[in-house]
Formats: C-alpha cells, structure tokens, sequence
C-alpha cells in the first residue's frame, strides 16, 4: 500500500471514531474506501443500509430500489448500471460541473416511523474523493431536501454520480429513539367553575414526539401540593393529540387545591414529568334544600304546623352539619297584622339547628286567616359552615277557621226546692256549666234560654247565670261575669274571644257559667222544671 493509500485508510478511520457516539459503521473498501459520517435519531428498529457502487469512466446513471418484500430490520439499495440519460429526483442530479452530487430518500421502517437519509458524493473528476451518508432527522433544524422518496416494494429510484473508481462500501446503521418532548400540563374543572362535583383534567397540548410516534400518558394529582394518586390510563394517543385526562369528582372537596404533571411514554422511552400546573382551588358549593310538607298551597286547620324539608351539599361530609333558617311570611296586603310573621322575622339556624324539621309554637301561632283570604309564604334554606345556601321557593300555606264549642258539662240538677228556697253552682254542687272551645279560632259566644217556672216569665230575678271571674283574662277578653245576670230568650253576649287550645294562653280553652236559681212564691209544687240553654259560637277573631 503506498503512503497516499494508507494516509487515506487513517484519515477515515478517525472520523469513524469520532462519530460513534452517533452511529455504528462498518466498512469494507475496494480500490478507495469512503467515509460515512451521520447524525442519526428517532428510531426503535435497528435498519441496516447496504450500498453498493459500481464504477465505471464517465458519468453513470444508477437506479436503486428496495427489494420485495423487504426485511424486517433492514433496507437494502443497490446499484446497476443503466443506459440512457440521467435520471432526476426534483432537479438534475447530473452535470459536468464537478460539484456534489446529492439525493434525499425517506426511509420508512416496518414500526411506521420516517426520517430522512441525505446522501451525497463530492465529486472532483480524475481526483480521489470521499462518499457521505448523513441523516436529518424530522426534528432538524436544517433540512435540505433536494429530492426524497417514500422507499416501497414497488417504486424504483436513481441518482447520478461520476465514478471513475470500483468501490465497494457497507454501512451499519443503528437507529435510536428518542422519547416524547416533556408536556406543559395545565388543570381545570368540568364545567369551568371549580365545584365539587365537577371532575377536574389534567391536559396537554399537541403532543409531540420526535419521531411522530403515539404515545400514552401518565398523570399525577397533587392536593394540597402533596401527591395524592397516580393515573395511568390505557389511551393511546397520535402525535400532536390534545391529551385530557380526568380525575374524578369523589376525589374532591371543598377548599383544596389540585394541581398535576404529566408525563408521555411512546412504548420505548418516557418523557420527562412536566412541572406541576398552576393550582386549581375547589370552589364551595352551596348546600340546597327541597321542601317537603306540607304541600305548596295546602289550606289546614292546624295554626301551629310542621314544616319539613330534606337538604342536598355536594362537598361530602357536610350534609350532617348542615344547620337552616325558615322563613315565614304572612301576605303583605292582608288586613291582618301578625308581629310574629312578618317577612323579616326568620327563625335562626342557632334555633332549628341541624333538624330538618320546625313546629310554629303555640305561642306563636298563625293569626291570619283564609276566611279573609289571608294565607303565609314559607320557604328554608342551608349554612354548610361558610356560606348560605339560596331560598328554597317558597311555598303558599293557609289556615282554615274551624268554630267548635262543646260542653263538657252539659246538664244540671239541683234537686227539690221549697217556695222561696234558692241554690246555685258557685259550691260547685251542682257543678256549674263547663263550655270548651275546641276549634282552631277565638270564639264569641252568645246564651238564651228558655223559662223554667210556671209563674214567672223571664227575665226575672228568680233565674240568673254569670261566668266566672277565674277564666278572666287568660282564657277569654271579656265575659258577662261581674253581676248576676237574668236569663233571657233572645241572644246575649255570654263571652268575647273564648280562646283554643293553641291560642293565647296555652291550655286554657274553657269557660264556666254560674246558674242561680230562686223559687217563686207563688210556683205550683209537684212539678218538674226544665228549661234549655243555647250556647252560640262565631268567629271571634277581627283585624
């Protein structure tokens, strides 16, 4: 070998060491060897590129193409000689300018992945000269395409080079992937508004991998900027996707803050885990209530009823402690004055507390009436320990007046009596009458009677009745009690506003009416006396 042979053969074998780290190449040369230097990325597959160059003087054309079908782990081009004109690919590959001859060709592997082999040969006529192979990869900052092709079983490819050397090279290629770019995760809710029961997404993006490989993605939630689960879902996603990947709303609370990262995994290689999104705080929702009983627009009898409801909180846990104040409001245009319902008068959570149910007391009992088409609006709502849920629509709820007296006792006898002997009920033997009100409303009742003696007509002093002072005023305003007063047949008023059992006076609901009696002088003896009492009831109640 003489000296400028083997300056040659040192020369390429250091470039070869110094491209390792990038490719593995093997050279076999005939008459000159060739250098093969590359930058190589962004493949699984290890492809294998075998050339073949025949020399011949002059200018050759060449046609190469991959063999069908081709194998797996490798692609295979060789050369022939061709007769005729040259052959281009976008331009013309051939002149006589002795400048660089230089093809593109696509090279496709059996995973789907692409890159691009940029092939060229410095050609200086009548002067020994070096082959180059180098690879731009899709994410090149450069890439200079003068022709390329997709490498199939059936398409045919030629480039043209001057050769006046036999040469015979062979050149290993060793693909490597390169993982997915790291994701920039960002976070948000469902419905955009940060609630409990909207499922938070962990999104990237336009993903991207160098080799436009699909991807999965894995992610990581942080609460309160504490790991708290790892999702690895099974999607796989194209390159370039929009990625969202949602953690469910039962994860989730009130008042805490969530972020996320993101990492990609392309089957081979991983990305990095991206930096962890901006928080995301759990926004409170407000507690609902749904009324219950009694029903909307219910007209009753009962002055002091039952209000219920059931409550809803989508932050978990707060249902229990969820406290509520009623709102009870009597209609605004009524002629009815109830202090006790007035529309801001509300009562407190501090009073019904956790109870999802509330009776109006006795004390405080509905004044106003449908008979005089009065009617209340009632409505609730929740405190889950931070804020007040909205009002529950309110619901129409009226009372009935119901006018029901009974006498408890309804008959008296007093036995036999001498002329101008008397005998009342004021020792309560016989015991005097005993009239209750049993309905819902204050009552006015009025008395007649008709006679009792044979000899006198009423009125008369020989037959009286009085209500007695112990009722006064805690179970009626007012009443015929500060004398005896003379029975009469026509209506007397007897009682003003007898109270129920609900009213003013919790469990005073009666009233007892004194008779007195006095023989006349003159009465025929042997005979029975009778004589009927009506007790009359109305509405006592006015605005």
């Amino acid at each position: 070998m003489n000296k400028k042979a083997e300056k040659s053969i040192v020369f390429g074998i250091l470039l070869i060491y110094l491209v390792l780290f990038f490719i593995s190449v093997g050279l076999v040369a005939g008459a000159l060897d060739k250098t093969f230097t590359g930058n190589l990325s962004g493949f699984v597959d290890t492809w294998r590129l075998r050339t073949l160059a025949i020399a011949e003087s002059g200018y050759d054309n060449y046609d190469f193409q991959q063999p069908a079908p081709p194998p797996s782990d490798y692609a295979q081009f060789y050369s022939v000689v061709v007769d005729g004109s040259s052959y281009n690919l976008a331009i013309d590959l051939f002149n006589n300018s002795g400048l660089p001859r230089i093809i593109n060709v696509t090279l496709t592997s059996d995973a789907g992945r692409t890159g691009v082999m940029n092939i060229s040969w410095p050609i200086l006529t009548g002067t020994t000269y070096r082959g180059n192979i180098t690879y731009f990869g899709e994410d090149s900052s450069y890439a200079t395409s003068i022709g390329s092709a997709n490498l199939s079983a059936t398409n045919s490819y030629a480039y043209s080079v001057i050769n006046n050397q036999t040469v015979y090279a062979q050149v290993y290629i060793d693909w490597y992937n390169y993982g997915p770019d790291t994701p920039t995760a960002t976070i948000n809710s469902s419905l955009g508004t940060n609630k409990t029961l909207q499922g938070l997404y962990c999104k990237a993006a336009s993903i991207n991998d160098p080799e436009g490989s699909s991807a999965t993605a894995s992610v990581r939630w942080y609460k309160n900027g504490v790991l708290d689960n790892t999702q690895n879902p099974s999607t796989v996603y194209s390159d370039g996707a929009n990625i969202a990947i949602m953690l469910d709303s039962d994860n989730t609370t009130r008042t805490e803050n969530w972020s996320c990262s993101m990492r990609l995994y392309d089957g081979t290689n991983y990305s990095s885990w991206s930096s962890q999104s901006e928080n995301l705080t759990i926004e409170n929702t407000l507690p609902t209530v749904t009324l219950s009983t009694p029903s909307d627009d219910t007209a009753s009898t009962d002055r002091t009823p039952t209000f219920t409801w059931t409550s809803d909180d989508d932050d978990s846990g707060d249902v229990a402690g969820l406290t509520y104040e009623l709102n009870l409001t009597s209609n605004p245009s009524s002629l009815c004055s109830d202090n006790n319902w007035k529309g801001s008068d509300t009562v407190s959570k501090e009073t019904i507390s956790t109870s999802e149910t509330y009776t109006i007391p006795n004390t405080l009992y509905l004044k106003c009436l449908l008979d005089n088409t009065d009617s209340y609006d009632w409505a609730v709502r929740a405190w889950d320990g931070a804020d007040y849920g909205a009002w529950t629509t309110a619901w129409n709820y009226s009372v009935n007046s119901v006018v029901d007296i009974n006498l408890n006792v309804d008959a008296l006898a007093f036995g036999s009596l001498n002329r101008t002997n008397s005998n009342d009920t004021t020792d309560d033997n016989p015991a005097p009458f005993n009239l209750s009100n049993d309905g819902n409303v204050e009552v006015n009742v009025t008395v007649n009677f008709t006679s009792l003696w044979a000899s006198v007509a009423i009125p008369s002093d020989y037959y009286n009745y009085t209500v007695r002072t112990e009722g006064l005023p805690s179970c009626y305003f007012s009443a015929r009690n500060d004398t005896w007063y003379n029975a009469n047949t026509v209506n007397e008023q007897l009682l003003t506003r007898l109270n129920f059992t609900a009213g003013y006076q919790s469990g005073c609901d009666d009233a007892l009416i004194d008779i007195s009696l006095l023989v006349p002088p003159s009465e025929p003896g042997s005979t029975s006396y009778e004589s009927t009492i009506w007790f009359t009831a109305s509405l006592g109640e006015a605005y």
